[in-house]
């Protein structure tokens, strides 16, 4: 795409007029200065432009020309126009269609706000699309170029979404400073919506990290400021956070509690086909399993599995793989790895790391109770993969049962390198935890 100067644009337009630059010519302006405005030797003044626009106008409604321009088109630099152009191209367009062009033309008129919205608008998309390393850089690519240009209203938004993407990989320490600088800028810049949802996902990390205490002191923060900038408590975030609160009665052990919530949870909720209900159904199959009511348990993890086929796909790896708990108890090996298997495809399609780890951590307990070495060392190995991109201790665990493993297989090549890894992570988290103890 090409963007003129102002001297550029008034010689194209002559020219499809058919005028010579004496056409232009007036009392207050000369032919020399209509020569050195098309050349770029001089500015272009308001005054002038309103001049030439009138006489441009002029010839245009005699030929029967629709010109469509203004005065402020004349006046544009080629980076207002380049600016208006991206900016346009980022609304109306697919973003995948349109970025590498946008980029280009940024980079090149040094349009900043352009590529901060541009890496904003590719951060969505990645995350949209479960690619959530993706996701994450072009969110602080964003987050720097808006810091540079000190325009800094996105930015709440920005960490809270970097949070997500991190929450999503499974590490939940990093995702705790990003909902905190979260809520620090919305704070700063009065927004309410970022400010409280930033809350409801430090308490679901805290959880995930199992430090109750601040998980509930985070929920209990939540919910009062929930009740304070927002009317409805049919909101997802004021049930979700009902159902944080349940979790934690469960990782308590006080399943009873954790059912009247949930049972009462189901009671608030009106519309009969909220994915939500899903959510719910779910985690009343776990509590009922945990107290060894099987019965109760499958009935509900199969109305999650129903409600969730029908409208909630992404979360339906949950469902499955929490229900194979039962068939893991029941020693029904062959249906739990087929149950797990059709999980584990949801769990990868979605590119739910979480479910793709537990689903195979469950997996490889079947092929461990079946003595099936041969499938127990490609689930670890698998579980290896998933387990590098987070701050997750367990892949020490697992380098130790490869380890294991190869030394039954008298494989000491793979053994010595898994050593090798066991080794390396465990002098990395102890010089981590050493400077953080300085």
């Amino acid at each position: 795409m090409e963007f003129l100067t102002p001297g550029q644009k008034i010689r194209n337009i002559r020219i499809k007029l058919n005028m010579n630059q004496q056409d232009l010519v007036s009392e207050n302006i000369t032919r020399p200065l209509i020569s050195m405005i098309e050349t770029g030797k001089r500015n272009l003044t308001y005054d002038t432009a309103n001049t030439i626009m009138g006489k441009f106008n002029k010839k245009a409604k005699k030929l029967g020309i629709d010109l469509n321009i203004d005065i402020d088109y004349l006046l544009r630099h080629q980076y207002e126009d380049a600016n208006i152009y991206c900016l346009q191209k980022l609304k109306n367009n697919n973003i995948n269609n349109v970025i590498s062009e946008v980029l280009q033309i940024s980079d090149k008129f040094n349009l900043l706000e352009v590529k901060a919205i541009a890496y904003k608008a590719m951060g969505d998309l990645y995350f949209d699309n479960k690619s959530f390393i993706e996701s994450f850089i072009k969110y602080i690519n964003s987050i720097d170029v808006y810091k540079e240009i000190k325009k800094n209203e996105d930015i709440p938004y920005l960490y809270w979404k970097s949070g997500l993407c991190k929450t999503y990989l499974l590490q939940y320490k990093e995702a705790l400073t990003y909902f905190n600088l979260s809520r620090y800028y919305s704070i700063l810049y009065d927004n309410n919506k970022i400010r409280t949802i930033s809350l409801y996902h430090i308490a679901e990390c805290y959880i995930k990290l199992y430090d109750i205490n601040s998980a509930k002191i985070h929920i209990n923060n939540y919910l009062y400021e929930f009740n304070k900038y927002n009317k409805s408590k049919n909101s997802n975030y004021y049930i979700n956070a009902n159902i944080l609160r349940a979790n934690c009665d469960e990782i308590e052990e006080r399943f009873d509690r954790a059912i009247v919530i949930y049972k009462s949870l189901i009671s608030e909720i009106q519309n009969f086909e909220s994915p939500l209900l899903g959510i719910i159904y779910n985690n009343l199959g776990l509590a009922y399993f945990y107290k060894n009511e099987f019965n109760k348990s499958i009935k509900y993890f199969d109305m999650a599995i129903e409600l969730r086929t029908k409208l909630d796909k992404f979360n339906l790896s949950h469902t499955l793989i929490e229900k194979s708990n039962i068939l893991l108890h029941e020693k029904l090996y062959t249906e739990a790895i087929k149950t797990l298997e059709l999980g584990l495809k949801y769990a990868e399609m979605y590119n739910d790391i979480q479910y793709l780890v537990k689903g195979n951590y469950m997996l490889a307990n079947v092929y461990n109770a079946l003595n099936d070495n041969n499938n127990l060392e490609k689930i670890y190995l698998k579980i290896a993969v998933l387990l590098q991109n987070t701050d997750s201790l367990d892949i020490i665990l697992i380098y130790n049962k490869l380890l294991n493993i190869y030394l039954d297989q008298n494989n000491f090549s793979q053994a010595k390198k898994y050593a090798l890894l066991c080794q390396d992570l465990i002098r990395n988290n102890v010089n981590l935890l050493y400077c953080k103890g300085m």
